[in-house]
C-alpha cells in the first residue's frame, strides 16, 4: 500500500469504497461507463423532453444491438471455421 502524507492513494480508497457496494450496482455502474466511453451517451444525465429521453434510448439500445450481433456473427464464423 502505498501512503500519501499517511493516507491512501485515491485508488485504493475508491477500490475499498467499490468493494462495499452490491454487484448489481457496480455492473449497473460499469454498463453506464462502458455506454458512456463507447457510444457518448450519458443515460445517467437530466433529459429535458420525453422525446430527447427516447430518442437518446433508442440510439444506445440500437448500437448495443448491433454491437452484440457483430460478436454473435463473428463467434458463429469463427466457430465454423474450427469445425
Amino acid at each position: 500500500m502505498i501512503l500519501y502524507r499517511g493516507r491512501k492513494s485515491k485508488k485504493e480508497a475508491l477500490l475499498e469504497e467499490l468493494a462495499k457496494e452490491d454487484l448489481q450496482v457496480l455492473s449497473l455502474a460499469y454498463m453506464y461507463a462502458t455506454n458512456l466511453q463507447m457510444y457518448g451517451e450519458d443515460v445517467t444525465k437530466a433529459i429535458c423532453s420525453a422525446t430527447e429521453n427516447a430518442a437518446m434510448m433508442e440510439k444506445a439500445y440500437r448500437k448495443g444491438y448491433h454491437d452484440a450481433m457483430s460478436a454473435i456473427i463473428s463467434a458463429t464464423k469463427e466457430k465454423e471455421g474450427n469445425v
